[in-house]
Protein backbone atom coordinates (compact mmCIF):
# COMPACT_ATOMS: atom_id res chain seq x y z
CA UNK A 1 0.00 0.00 0.00
CA UNK A 2 1.48 3.36 -1.01
CA UNK A 3 2.15 6.20 1.42
CA UNK A 4 -0.51 8.35 -0.27
CA UNK A 5 -3.18 5.66 0.23
CA UNK A 6 -2.15 5.15 3.87
CA UNK A 7 -2.34 8.90 4.41
CA UNK A 8 -5.78 9.16 2.80
CA UNK A 9 -7.13 6.22 4.87
CA UNK A 10 -5.76 7.88 8.01
CA UNK A 11 -7.49 11.18 7.09
CA UNK A 12 -10.80 9.38 6.41
CA UNK A 13 -10.61 7.50 9.72
CA UNK A 14 -9.77 10.73 11.60
CA UNK A 15 -12.66 12.57 9.95
CA UNK A 16 -15.13 9.75 10.79
CA UNK A 17 -14.01 9.56 14.43
CA UNK A 18 -14.29 13.36 14.73
CA UNK A 19 -17.80 13.23 13.25
CA UNK A 20 -18.81 10.50 15.73
CA UNK A 21 -17.29 12.43 18.63
CA UNK A 22 -19.10 15.64 17.61
CA UNK A 23 -22.36 13.74 17.20
CA UNK A 24 -21.94 12.13 20.63
CA UNK A 25 -21.31 15.47 22.33
CA UNK A 26 -24.32 17.04 20.61
CA UNK A 27 -26.54 14.17 21.76
CA UNK A 28 -25.21 14.61 25.27
CA UNK A 29 -26.29 18.27 25.29
CA UNK A 30 -29.80 17.60 23.93
CA UNK A 31 -31.35 17.67 27.36
CA UNK A 32 -30.56 18.91 30.84
CA UNK A 33 -32.16 17.31 33.89
CA UNK A 34 -33.04 18.87 37.23
CA UNK A 35 -34.76 16.49 39.60
CA UNK A 36 -37.36 14.82 37.38
CA UNK A 37 -37.66 17.85 35.07
CA UNK A 38 -36.36 17.84 31.51
CA UNK A 39 -34.97 20.85 29.59
CA UNK A 40 -34.99 21.00 25.77
CA UNK A 41 -31.72 22.77 24.86
CA UNK A 42 -32.66 23.26 21.19
CA UNK A 43 -36.05 24.96 21.88
CA UNK A 44 -34.87 26.56 25.15
CA UNK A 45 -37.83 25.40 27.22
CA UNK A 46 -38.75 22.82 29.86
CA UNK A 47 -40.64 19.73 28.62
CA UNK A 48 -41.35 18.73 32.22
CA UNK A 49 -41.31 21.18 35.10
CA UNK A 50 -38.06 21.27 37.05
CA UNK A 51 -38.49 19.55 40.41
CA UNK A 52 -36.31 19.00 43.45
CA UNK A 53 -33.57 16.38 42.88
CA UNK A 54 -33.73 13.31 45.10
CA UNK A 55 -31.42 13.60 48.12
CA UNK A 56 -29.90 10.53 49.75
CA UNK A 57 -30.08 12.15 53.18
CA UNK A 58 -32.68 12.22 55.97
CA UNK A 59 -33.17 14.41 59.03
CA UNK A 60 -35.18 12.04 61.23
CA UNK A 61 -34.27 11.82 64.90
CA UNK A 62 -31.71 9.11 65.67
CA UNK A 63 -33.02 6.43 68.00
CA UNK A 64 -31.43 5.85 71.39
CA UNK A 65 -30.31 2.39 70.17
CA UNK A 66 -28.42 3.89 67.22
CA UNK A 67 -26.78 6.56 69.40
CA UNK A 68 -25.65 3.87 71.86
CA UNK A 69 -24.22 1.76 69.02
CA UNK A 70 -22.28 4.77 67.73
CA UNK A 71 -20.87 5.59 71.20
CA UNK A 72 -19.93 1.93 71.78
CA UNK A 73 -18.20 1.70 68.38
CA UNK A 74 -16.33 4.99 68.97
CA UNK A 75 -14.62 3.43 72.01
CA UNK A 76 -12.82 1.12 69.56
CA UNK A 77 -11.96 4.04 67.24
CA UNK A 78 -10.58 6.82 69.51
CA UNK A 79 -8.97 8.54 66.49
CA UNK A 80 -12.37 9.30 64.94
CA UNK A 81 -13.73 10.58 68.27
CA UNK A 82 -10.67 12.82 68.72
CA UNK A 83 -11.10 14.18 65.18
CA UNK A 84 -14.81 14.89 65.77
CA UNK A 85 -14.07 16.62 69.10
CA UNK A 86 -11.64 18.96 67.29
CA UNK A 87 -14.00 19.50 64.35
CA UNK A 88 -17.00 20.34 66.51
CA UNK A 89 -18.72 23.49 65.19
CA UNK A 90 -21.26 25.99 66.42
CA UNK A 91 -24.08 25.60 63.91
CA UNK A 92 -26.98 27.31 65.61
CA UNK A 93 -29.54 28.75 63.17
CA UNK A 94 -29.52 32.47 62.36
CA UNK A 95 -30.40 34.79 65.23
CA UNK A 96 -31.81 37.42 62.83
CA UNK A 97 -35.53 38.00 63.39
CA UNK A 98 -37.85 37.38 60.43
CA UNK A 99 -40.66 39.60 61.74
CA UNK A 100 -42.13 41.60 58.86
CA UNK A 101 -40.05 39.70 56.27
CA UNK A 102 -41.81 37.51 53.71
CA UNK A 103 -40.00 34.36 52.64
CA UNK A 104 -41.05 33.73 49.03
CA UNK A 105 -39.44 30.29 49.18
CA UNK A 106 -40.36 28.71 52.53
CA UNK A 107 -37.96 26.00 53.67
CA UNK A 108 -36.76 24.16 56.73
CA UNK A 109 -33.09 24.10 57.65
CA UNK A 110 -32.32 20.55 58.81
CA UNK A 111 -29.37 18.55 60.15
CA UNK A 112 -28.43 15.46 58.15
CA UNK A 113 -28.78 12.55 60.57
CA UNK A 114 -28.88 9.64 58.14
CA UNK A 115 -27.54 8.76 54.68
CA UNK A 116 -29.50 6.21 52.60
CA UNK A 117 -27.75 4.55 49.65
CA UNK A 118 -28.94 1.34 47.95
CA UNK A 119 -31.54 0.91 50.72
CA UNK A 120 -28.71 0.86 53.29
CA UNK A 121 -28.82 3.38 56.15
CA UNK A 122 -25.72 4.91 57.70
CA UNK A 123 -26.04 7.35 60.60
CA UNK A 124 -24.17 10.64 60.99
CA UNK A 125 -21.93 10.58 64.06
CA UNK A 126 -22.85 13.55 66.31
CA UNK A 127 -24.94 15.42 63.68
CA UNK A 128 -25.08 18.64 65.72
CA UNK A 129 -21.29 18.71 66.06
CA UNK A 130 -20.42 17.85 62.47
CA UNK A 131 -22.90 20.54 61.37
CA UNK A 132 -24.05 18.96 58.13
CA UNK A 133 -27.08 21.05 57.27
CA UNK A 134 -29.37 21.23 54.26
CA UNK A 135 -32.43 23.16 53.11
CA UNK A 136 -35.72 21.28 52.62
CA UNK A 137 -37.71 23.33 50.09
CA UNK A 138 -41.48 23.40 50.08
CA UNK A 139 -43.13 22.60 46.72
CA UNK A 140 -44.08 26.20 46.00
CA UNK A 141 -45.06 27.30 42.47
CA UNK A 142 -45.71 30.87 41.35
CA UNK A 143 -43.20 32.50 43.73
CA UNK A 144 -42.08 35.20 41.25
CA UNK A 145 -43.38 38.78 41.40
CA UNK A 146 -43.91 38.53 37.64
CA UNK A 147 -47.28 36.78 37.33
CA UNK A 148 -46.91 36.20 33.57
CA UNK A 149 -44.05 33.70 33.99
CA UNK A 150 -43.94 30.19 35.42
CA UNK A 151 -41.83 29.91 38.57
CA UNK A 152 -40.97 27.53 41.39
CA UNK A 153 -38.87 27.36 44.55
CA UNK A 154 -35.92 25.04 43.95
CA UNK A 155 -32.89 23.95 46.01
CA UNK A 156 -29.80 26.12 45.53
CA UNK A 157 -26.25 26.81 46.75
CA UNK A 158 -25.19 23.18 47.02
CA UNK A 159 -22.28 22.53 49.33
CA UNK A 160 -19.99 19.53 49.77
CA UNK A 161 -19.52 18.08 53.25
CA UNK A 162 -17.13 15.36 54.38
CA UNK A 163 -18.97 13.58 57.14
CA UNK A 164 -18.29 10.58 59.37
CA UNK A 165 -21.13 8.07 59.40
CA UNK A 166 -21.65 4.78 61.21
CA UNK A 167 -23.14 1.84 59.28
CA UNK A 168 -24.72 -0.73 61.64
CA UNK A 169 -25.01 -3.38 58.89
CA UNK A 170 -21.24 -3.88 58.70
CA UNK A 171 -20.43 -2.17 62.04
CA UNK A 172 -18.06 0.27 60.31
CA UNK A 173 -17.32 3.98 60.25
CA UNK A 174 -17.13 5.56 56.79
CA UNK A 175 -16.14 9.03 55.61
CA UNK A 176 -18.88 10.11 53.19
CA UNK A 177 -18.92 13.10 50.83
CA UNK A 178 -22.38 14.63 50.61
CA UNK A 179 -23.63 17.36 48.29
CA UNK A 180 -26.68 19.10 49.74
CA UNK A 181 -28.52 22.42 49.10
CA UNK A 182 -28.13 25.28 51.56
CA UNK A 183 -31.10 27.42 50.50
CA UNK A 184 -34.12 27.63 48.19
CA UNK A 185 -34.35 30.12 45.34
CA UNK A 186 -37.31 31.29 43.27
CA UNK A 187 -36.58 30.36 39.63
CA UNK A 188 -38.50 31.48 36.54
CA UNK A 189 -38.75 29.12 33.54
CA UNK A 190 -40.59 28.53 30.28
CA UNK A 191 -42.57 25.35 29.56
CA UNK A 192 -42.46 23.94 26.00
CA UNK A 193 -46.25 23.49 25.95
CA UNK A 194 -46.74 27.24 26.41
CA UNK A 195 -44.35 28.09 23.53
CA UNK A 196 -46.06 25.79 21.00
CA UNK A 197 -49.45 27.50 21.43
Amino acid sequence: MSDIMKCSWFLIATFLSMACFTDATEKKCDEVRFGSGKYDVKNECWEKEPTKPHLEVRSDCQSLTIRRKILRALKCRPGIKKFLDKKSLDCEPSKVSDIGLTNVCPHKFEYVTRVVRNSKSCYVVFPHRQCVTYAKCENKRGCSKNASVTSACLPDRHRFFNVWVFCPDNHRFELETLEVPQCCTCREYKLCSSTSE
